[in-house]
């Protein structure tokens, strides 16, 4: 019982940890918190200015529907990087897509593979009730010849229900590495294993409903990567490519599905 009870609250600490974390990018620019300290990527600080002339919500919705915004910083001796945009598709089609392990080739070409290892609660309707499991997966490094072999526990919730039906309703997954067994080793392009440490520390979606746009989520990211099989400025490289990968990846994905 004790074992139980210290699991659950252990999966409630990291649900709304991650919760707090991905919540800073709610905020255009993000404050600061947690002593990280935001700097602007690429289009980011142009598109800000643009915003904070005075543009209507519907022009900038428009925008966000073709571009990103990303912060990047340092915090805990590694690379994070936090991002927002719009997507095409309901918040709960974009839930259904990032938690199916047999989906990722859709949205992420660098993952090799993933797979479910252990479902720990297994919702019937995840917009009433939560889901927790653990994956591995092998993701190829960009600009490298490397990939890192990842576990991951996953957890998966509704967050506020604006209608009574699953388009106005928001959701989250928050992902943590594991350290276990051989998660964490990396192999290069002759396939010999290296015990070196690979983490994604987190992982956070937090899917928005956009209002009367039921078509459409605000999707935002917030990732912490710590790997110690590239440099830092090569993490930085690789952190805004898989950002920017993402997005691209899912916006095509939608748009070739509806047509």
């Amino acid at each position: 019982q004790n074992e139980e009870y210290f699991t659950s609250k252990a999966l409630e600490t990291l649900y709304f940890n991650g919760l707090a974390l991905v919540s800073l990018g709610i905020e255009c620019p993000p404050r600061k918190k947690f002593g990280i300290r935001w700097k602007p990527e690429g289009e980011t600080s142009r598109l800000m200015k643009r915003k904070e002339a005075g543009m209507l919500s519907e022009a900038w919705n428009h925008i966000m529907q073709k571009d990103v915004l990303i912060w990047s910083s340092s915090f805990q001796g590694s690379q994070v990087f936090l991002s927002r945009g719009i997507v095409p598709g309901s918040p709960r089609d974009l839930f259904d897509l990032l938690w199916d392990s047999e989906r990722t080739s859709e949205y992420n070409e660098y993952c090799v593979g993933r797979s479910d290892v252990l479902i720990i609660e297994n919702s019937k309707d995840i917009s009433t009730d939560r889901a927790i499991k653990v994956v591995k997966s092998e993701t190829r490094v960009p600009y490298t010849s490397f990939s890192a072999v990842i576990c991951t526990v996953m957890y998966g919730s509704a967050l506020v229900t604006n209608n009574d039906d699953n388009t106005g309703k928001s959701y989250i997954i928050v992902g943590r590495s594991l350290t276990s067994g051989r998660a964490g080793f990396h192999t290069n392009n002759e396939g010999v294993e290296h015990n070196q440490k690979n983490e994604i520390r987190w992982s956070v979606n937090l899917l928005r409903a956009v209002p009367d746009q039921a078509a459409l989520t605000e999707l935002v990211t917030f990732s912490q990567i710590n790997s110690s099989m590239i440099p830092q400025f090569l993490a930085h490289r690789v952190g805004i490519a898989a950002v920017n990968k993402c997005f691209k990846s899912i916006r095509i994905r939608e748009r070739e599905f509806n047509n």
